[in-house]
């Protein structure tokens, strides 16, 4: 079950394309109360709003295989009715990998149908398009993310090097339980000067 819901959190990630909207949905609403909202804004011609409902069975309820088949199906559809082929194919095509990568019996039948019947209705020009046009997306998706980990792992690498280096220094307790090493008294420039001359008269006693 944990790789049917890494998989379901992984497609729902990639798949939808979010509207912006002013007043938020709110956070206590059930999977039910948002479908119902969806498909009543469906009805009125409110696609946008029912698209933002139908997103958010995914992204809040995503893990139950029968309410994201659904919600992912009817994000599909909406994209179909607004003639948006390449979000219809992002979602329509998500559904019938995940029905095809799993048993038979673990999701609605329905849905891999409708899925189906919908991405026939697209020109197959207009399908190719799309299709390539997700791929390229979700390639792009897909670079990034490695960057961030490449940049997450050499973040940690540089935290353990400053961690192990940090670690080999003395640490502030022990610098001041040592005790401070007298220092030689730097002469001062009078001391030097009678220290030449005393030297040099040697060296004249010295020579006679």
């Amino acid at each position: 079950m944990k790789l049917l819901t890494g998989a379901l959190i992984a497609l729902s990630a990639a798949a939808f394309i979010s509207c912006n909207s002013n007043k938020p949905i709110p956070d206590d609403l059930t999977a039910k109360e948002l479908i119902q909202r969806g498909q009543e804004a469906f009805e009125k011609g409110r696609n946008k709003q029912s698209l933002r409902y139908f997103t958010a069975v995914v992204e809040r309820y995503g893990s139950d295989p029968a309410l994201y088949t659904e919600a992912t199906y009817e994000i599909g559809h909406l994209h179909m009715r607004n003639k948006n082929y390449e979000g219809a194919v992002e979602a329509l095509d998500s559904l019938t990998k995940l029905y095809a990568a799993y048993p038979v019996g673990t999701f609605p039948p329905a849905y891999e149908k409708l899925a189906k019947l919908e991405l026939e209705k697209i020109p197959e020009d207009k399908l190719a398009e799309a299709r390539k046009a997700v791929e390229a997306k979700q390639e792009k998706e897909r670079r990034e993310k490695e960057l961030v980990a490449q940049r997450e792992q050499i973040e940690q690498e540089l935290q353990h090097a400053n961690q192990a280096q940090g670690n080999s220094q003395p640490k502030p307790e022990e610098m001041l339980s040592e005790e401070p090493k007298p220092q030689p008294e730097a002469q001062s420039e009078t001391q030097a000067a009678e220290g030449e001359s005393k030297g040099t008269a040697e060296e004249k006693g010295t020579g006679q």
